[in-house]
């Protein structure tokens, strides 16, 4: 299916009516999706997977298995860089979506029409995404995962759980979570 007209502004709400949300998954494709796979269709549930196209280069078929268990691939830049590192000009934005998502269609067979800029900063974001026809993708809850240390424990499995469950009142929130570390 095609893309439909790139958001005017960053997406911040999950799409439908009534009471709906959207989990997302940033920094893959990482050596844990093949299980969150597992996790997903047993609950029937889908999800947007945020993959950098440095890991996506890396791991090809797990962009391929995200893709075939019907999940949404969307671009989060080629390499995770934020502002501070390198200057976000247009330009090198630019390259950043169009790299990725080259390499995101040719695994997956997907149009990526969804991105989301690494940390959430907006330095010339929408000026690089709207002439690609991309739309720039948020997040309403962080769940604050990316805190998680290198080893998962009960305790921290159980913030992380609260915190994704704790809309607030949000009828369509967009849930933060990572598959991997970018």
């Amino acid at each position: 299916t095609g893309c439909r007209t790139s958001a005017r502004d960053f997406v911040r709400d999950a799409p439908g009516s009534g009471k709906t949300v959207a989990l997302t998954f940033d920094d893959g494709p990482a050596e844990s999706d093949p299980e969150l796979l597992k996790i997903l269709a047993a609950n029937h549930v889908k999800a947007t997977f945020f993959f950098t196209g440095a890991n996506a280069k890396a791991r090809p078929g797990i962009v391929k298995a995200v893709a075939a268990a019907g999940h949404q691939i969307a671009g989060h830049s080629w390499s995770h860089r934020y502002p501070r590192d390198t200057p976000w000009t247009v330009d090198y934005l630019t390259g950043q979506w169009l790299r990725t998502r080259d390499v995101l269609v040719a695994e997956s067979g997907q149009r990526v029409c969804f991105v989301r800029p690494p940390g959430g900063y907006k330095t010339n974001v929408l000026a690089s995404t709207r002439p690609l026809g991309l739309t720039a993708a948020m997040w309403s809850l962080d769940t604050l995962d990316w805190q998680q240390p290198g080893t998962t424990t009960k305790a921290a499995t159980a913030a992380i759980v609260k915190r994704a469950t704790d809309v607030e009142g949000d009828r369509h929130p967009i849930v933060l979570l990572h598959s991997g570390r970018a």
